[in-house]
């Protein structure tokens, strides 16, 4: 029966270094000075200011070396000794002839031999690392299609870190952001929009604006993200079909910050205008047509047109649960935005069953300590206190301020919220509690 062998590992006979011709001073003074006279020739032939003064200093330098050899001499020395080292190490799959050959050369102090290797070698793990890159992202894409957040980002994280082309820094800006690590996802999309920068392609520099927008967003920092929103919009409406879905999303996400910030009327219009565009292209049942139904429920609600806006959200709601699954945790966005509403509405006893699913859903996809979690912990709060079930809700308040505080930092807009919730309900019902101190004196102008 054949077997496999393992090759035996490559044995370079080496040859004493005593023995051989070795760097001298001489030598060295020789390479010194046809390596200026080479730079010497660079120099006549630029009038570019940079890289005369560049070239100028490697000659000066050169000229130093070459005036009082000793103390240079001894470093080349030891820095080829060191090369040698290296290509030993990194060059032993390269034949034992050749490796020889570049062996003898550096200790006769020439190095273009071990510069072609080291460059052949660099190449090579160069593919061997966009090779993991891709089987990294093809990970990421397997854990995004099971719904594992947390998973997906991570692998797509992986990716980008290996190989940070403009796929695989969108991916991982997006599911970072989605597994609720937002720091991290900005430094994602901060490096994304500078590779788009830096490239003259009008789609990817949307996509790139949308998504660091999308960030800074998320870290409450509105002001810094509104321009990026528009900008995006504006590269849209420049290059994209007036009725291409991806000018849908961006007019949504830009509506969505105006109503975070206060200015409902720009952004009725952009969201009846993304409604529009993803009923008449992608048809009523689009998971497109879902997340523009929901963005535009909320301003609805935050107007307080709450009539108008519960047929959407239940809308929204059977076509989140029909294309994304009953599982899916933007379903749970939608139910705990389902539930506000129907809590504003009064009615009670239909908006908590699914504020608890909306809970349960979150904590099954995303992991216990989400700031999406912390939300919907911190609205159940609410309205269980707001039916006088105060102790029901009074470890719910500290449980969703904690997982805010750890994720989003004490000074982000959604735990200062949390916080001031969270000590007026424990001065006014568990004055008592043990939390109650330390967040008093976390929060003192709360």
């Amino acid at each position: 029966m054949a077997r496999w062998r393992t090759p035996a590992p490559l044995q370079v006979e080496l040859t004493n270094p005593d023995s051989q011709t070795r760097l001298t001073i001489p030598d060295f003074i020789r390479i010194r000075r046809a390596l200026k006279a080479g730079i010497l020739a660079e120099l006549d032939r630029t009038d570019v200011v940079e890289e005369r003064a560049r070239l100028q200093a490697r000659i000066d330098e050169l000229t130093r070396q070459i005036n009082d050899p000793e103390g240079a001499f001894e470093a080349e020395r030891q820095r080829l000794a060191d090369l040698e080292e290296k290509l030993i190490h990194e060059g032993d799959d390269l034949g034992a002839e050749r490796l020889q050959s570049a062996i003898d050369a550096l200790r006769r102090g020439e190095t273009d031999q071990a510069e072609a290797i080291f460059a052949e070698i660099v190449a090579r793990e160069a593919l061997a690392v966009q090779r993991a890159a891709r089987a990294e992202y093809g990970l990421g894409e397997i854990a995004e299609g099971r719904v594992d957040w947390a998973d997906a980002a991570r692998h797509y994280a992986r990716a980008a870190e290996l190989d940070p082309s403009f796929d695989h820094l969108l991916k991982a800006s997006e599911f970072v952001w989605r597994a609720g690590d937002f720091g991290a996802a900005l430094r994602y999309s901060e490096d994304l929009l500078g590779l788009a920068r830096n490239g003259n392609d009008q789609l990817q520099l949307g996509a790139a604006l949308n998504a660091h927008a999308i960030t800074l967003q998320a870290e409450g920092r509105f002001a810094e993200a509104e321009p990026l929103y528009r900008h995006a919009v504006e590269i849209s409406r420049e290059t994209l079909d007036p009725r291409h879905r991806d000018l849908a999303v961006r007019l949504s996400n830009l509506a969505g910050l105006l109503v975070a910030t206060g200015r409902y009327d720009e952004a009725e219009s952009l969201s009846r205008e993304a409604l529009e565009i993803d009923r008449e292209r992608l048809g009523s049942r689009h998971v497109n047509v879902w997340r523009s139904l929901a963005n535009l429920a909320v301003l609805l609600r935050a107007t307080g047109q709450l009539d108008e806006a519960k047929p959407l959200l239940r809308e929204a709601l059977e076509i989140g649960r029909e294309t994304l699954g009953p599982g899916h945790p933007d379903v749970a966005h939608t139910l705990n935005n389902l539930a506000a509403l129907l809590e504003d509405m009064s009615r009670i006893a239909e908006a908590e069953p699914l504020y608890r699913e909306a809970l349960e859903i979150r904590r099954e996809a995303l992991g216990p300590r989400h700031p999406a979690v912390a939300a919907t912990l911190h609205n159940l709060a609410g309205l269980l206190e707001a039916t006088g079930r105060a102790g029901e809700a009074t470890p719910l308040y500290p449980e969703a301020l904690g997982i805010f505080c750890e994720t989003l930092g004490d000074a982000h807009p959604n735990t200062r919220i949390a916080a001031g919730n969270t000590l007026r309900h424990l001065r006014e019902h568990a004055p008592d509690h043990p939390d109650l101190p330390g967040l008093a004196e976390a929060f003192p102008d709360l």
